[in-house]
């Protein structure tokens, strides 16, 4: 048995966790005799990536980008999908839908010790922090909220969450394993990065809990329809930067220095961004009821002693 799953250029903590994550919900997997690749956390349901050829079980991964792959039975075992919009955009039964995988992190023992009761943390998504022209960690001070890059190593991430008193998230993943750790967190949107609805509905529908999110840049984006007197206003959160910028692309170390323009956007987006932040950080967060998040681990758990009785012999 192999592994599928995606790794973003420059690091995302919600993919590198396959690293390891499938070694913990299912010991032994990598030996299995059962020829095919396991999918689980991520985006992964889609004609935009090279699916690997063969049996695919998929364990909570989720559609959201491009065009969902053909479900030929004989190519797919699907044990469970991510939430309820996924399974309808591979024609599913609702049935298949119960949530991302990741949840069950929550019920490991390596995060079984870890601090509670931290600061509020913001974790952007990983398109937005490698975005030159935004220093997240400078605008979460000046909001008095505490940064973390989704980059960094996945286990350290996810305890950061664990440990956290509140998560403003526009990293899906940091959502979710807060969620699961029972830390309240709260959905804010640069529109920088990758922040897909779809994939966020798709969750918190499987969840049950409604879906908000803040957008960081809108008194930009309303006072720029005010100046045009009526004109649709343009979205500004942060596009105009991001239509130059491919985020899979090394970072660049020789880039010209920003016109007097561009610095004072800059100041004014980082301004607004904290203050949006700091507001945030206020309004009240969203958590699942303790008992829809059990029933999802039960289920998951039950799934995943299936899998490993048909494919392992467990």
């Amino acid at each position: 048995m192999q592994l599928f799953h995606w790794h973003a250029p420059r690091g995302n903590f919600g993919d590198d966790m396959n690293q390891w994550f499938w070694d913990d919900v299912l010991p032994g997997w990598r030996d299995w005799a059962a020829p095919g690749h396991l999918i689980g956390v991520g985006s992964l349901l889609t004609t935009g990536l090279a699916l690997p050829a063969g049996v695919k079980i998929v364990a909570g991964a989720g559609a959201g980008y491009g065009q969902p792959p053909p479900m030929d039975p004989a190519d797919w075992d699907i044990r469970f999908v991510r939430g309820p919009r996924t399974a309808a955009a591979l024609g599913l039964p609702a049935t298949a839908a119960l949530t991302d995988s990741a949840v069950m992190t929550a019920r490991l023992p390596r995060f079984a010790e870890r601090a509670t009761g931290g600061q509020t943390l913001f974790v952007p998504h990983w398109e937005s922090d490698v975005h030159p022209d935004y220093d997240w960690s400078a605008i979460c001070r000046s909001a008095g909220i505490g940064y973390l890059s989704p980059r960094g190593d996945s286990q350290e991430v996810i305890r950061a969450i664990a440990g956290s008193r509140l998560v403003l998230a526009e990293s899906l993943h940091a959502a979710i394993l807060a969620d699961a750790f029972r830390v309240p967190w709260r959905p804010v949107r640069s529109g920088v990065g990758g922040f897909k609805i779809f994939k966020w509905l798709d969750w918190t529908d499987s969840m049950e809990v409604r879906f908000e999110a803040l957008e960081l840049f809108a008194p930009i984006t309303r006072l720029r329809g005010l100046v045009r007197r009526g004109a649709p206003a343009k979205e500004v959160s942060g596009k105009d930067a991001a239509a130059t910028f491919d985020p899979e692309a090394p970072p660049v170390a020789d880039r010209p220095p920003p016109t007097l323009r561009a610095r004072v956007r800059d100041k004014v987006r980082a301004v607004v961004a904290a203050r949006e932040l700091a507001r945030a950080a206020r309004l009240t967060p969203f958590l699942s009821a303790d008992r829809v998040l059990e029933s999802r681990l039960d289920r998951g758990a039950e799934l995943l002693r299936g899998l490993a009785r048909d494919c392992g012999g467990a």
